[in-house]
């Protein structure tokens, strides 16, 4: 696609585009981990946040999954060991130690990638585009 042609395209066109390769790149540079985009959004937010209820994570999450899907992505982070119920509130989860080193393992890559993805974009763009992106939000909600 030429310049011209590309300006021409719809923000919508864009932002997908984005969130597609976005996903295919991260979950390409993450599998020899054993995980996705998704897990990943799941690890990092538990490293964030702390302890978190399940459902705390499903809605924050909404955008990209519904609730089962997250559920099984928990399933799929506690069966690897990252991630374990907490002891007195079972709807709670948290990173286990091997979870913290996991997550620090799989941020390599994923920071490795943002790199990437950033070339030729300095911060006052990046702070631009999100401020547009945000107002779009706000404006169709």
């Amino acid at each position: 696609m030429n310049r011209e042609d590309a300006m021409n395209q719809p923000i919508g066109y864009w932002a997908r585009q984005v969130d597609q390769l976005f996903t295919a790149r991260m979950d390409a540079a993450i599998a020899g981990h054993g995980i996705t985009r998704l897990h990943w959004q799941v690890l990092n937010g538990l490293h964030a946040d702390g302890p978190t209820a399940r459902a705390t994570i499903a809605a924050g999450l909404a955008p990209f999954a519904d609730p089962a899907r997250i559920e099984e992505v928990l399933a799929d982070l506690a069966g690897l060991g990252w991630v374990a119920a907490d002891e007195t509130v079972a709807e709670v989860v948290a990173l286990t130690g091997a979870g913290r080193a996991g997550r620090a393992a799989v941020y390599a890559d994923v920071s490795a990638l943002r790199e990437r993805a950033m070339q030729g974009i300095d911060a006052d763009e990046y702070t631009r585009t999100i401020g547009v992106l945000q107002r779009l939000a706000e404006n169709l909600s």
